[in-house]
């Protein structure tokens, strides 16, 4: 009980359960924790041919789901969900580009160590979890959502009119709907491969914005309301041209921005 870094998991990777059964000992466990200093969140994996509703509805803190494609669907429902693929379709040197799809539609990434890869497959997978970590203490998770219909990549984290993040598996531009909101946005570009940033000129709300990446291939796209800066004449500046160009690790380092964090 004092160690924090503890899930339970009922039945993971077995044979199909019984569902009663799973709920039961979630509700043993709660009620034993209750008594307890911590309570560790305790999930199910999402079973073949149980009812999607009836897992949603149950005790369970979490589930995992087990990816058939690298291509998931938008994460919904109230619980944290987990998104594992299946190693066989993590053989070649784009499927790292799965932990962006996944987390940028909602899902926490929950990949074993694999092994016998083809060598550098790894280390993109590995580099690509690290820099999402560094991303989701960066923005503010707690609030966004994701969407596919907002960005146009269809890869997206929202918090309406504050907050974006979208994900670019090909590069080149995309449409963001900014039409709820007013403010100046503060653009930010980063290179999962290699490493580098780039800020760049400022973008408005009140309707769709069209961005050009400045790499060549996937690219990460950040947009966050502009700080308002107060004058004696109570103006604001937009920023002009590219303002700042960074080099960062593919182990990309959150205190290298000035924007809170909030993890969940």
């Amino acid at each position: 009980n004092n160690l924090d870094n503890v899930l339970y998991e009922i039945s993971a990777d077995g044979p199909l359960g019984n569902p009663v059964w799973q709920n039961y000992i979630i509700n043993y466990l709660k009620t034993y924790q209750a008594t307890k200093l911590n309570q560790h969140p305790i999930g199910i994996g999402h079973l073949s041919g149980t009812n999607t509703q009836d897992v949603f509805a149950g005790p369970a803190d979490w589930i995992t789901f087990y990816g058939a494609d690298l291509n998931p669907p938008l994460a919904a429902g109230a619980k944290v969900l987990f998104l594992e693929a299946n190693p066989s379709l993590l053989g070649d040197g784009s499927s790292y580009q799965s932990i962006w799809k996944y987390f940028t539609r909602g899902f926490n990434v929950f990949d074993r160590e694999l092994d016998s890869l083809t060598p550098g497959i790894s280390d993109r997978l590995h580099g690509a979890i690290t820099q999402s970590l560094a991303y989701s203490q960066m923005l503010n998770l707690a609030a966004m959502l994701p969407s596919d219909i907002i960005c146009s990549s269809s890869y997206c984290l929202v918090k309406p009119s504050a907050e974006y993040l979208a994900y670019l598996p090909l590069g080149g531009r995309v449409v963001i709907d900014l039409s709820t909101a007013q403010q100046n946005f503060l653009v930010n570009w980063f290179n999962p491969i290699t490493g580098q940033t780039v800020s760049s000129n400022t973008v408005s709300g009140g309707g769709q914005v069209t961005l050009n990446s400045p790499f060549n291939g996937e690219a990460l796209l950040h947009l966050k309301i502009q700080p308002q800066t107060l004058t004696s004449a109570s103006t604001t500046t937009n920023t002009s041209g590219t303002s700042n160009v960074t080099t960062l690790s593919t182990s990309y380092s959150a205190s290298t921005t000035s924007t809170g964090s909030k993890k969940t």
